[in-house]
């Protein structure tokens, strides 16, 4: 029996690592998401944060916004409010992301 519950916890962890997904655009803050022109960058969204609202992540593919569960849990999320990313993380069925990393994302040209 331990032989069958070490192979079902390999197939499980196999399927957490394979719901990992990529996206790149702007961390800021759920109000100035909605903002039409796309200003995402800069400084302000920090000071609506510090006002309570949520850190979000806008999707530079289609502007979608998903709110991101663990903000408050991770300082690179905290430190990238109002600046282009790649982040890597899972999708929740909700349409929310739990970030596992973010870096600077790669000017384009």
């Amino acid at each position: 029996m331990t032989y069958w519950k070490r192979i079902a916890c390999l197939i499980l962890l196999g399927a957490g690592a394979m719901l990992a997904e990529q996206w790149t655009g702007w961390i800021t803050d759920a109000k100035c998401a909605r903002d039409p022109a796309g200003n995402f960058v800069g400084d302000a969204h920090k000071k609506c944060i510090e006002q309570g609202q949520p850190i979000v992540f806008v999707n530079e593919a289609d502007k979608t916004i998903h709110l991101i569960t663990n903000a408050d849990q991770m300082k690179q999320v905290q430190d990238s409010v109002g600046q282009k990313v790649t982040i890597d993380g899972a999708a929740k069925s909700d349409g929310s992301i739990e970030v596992r990393s973010v870096v600077q994302a790669t000017p384009t040209p």
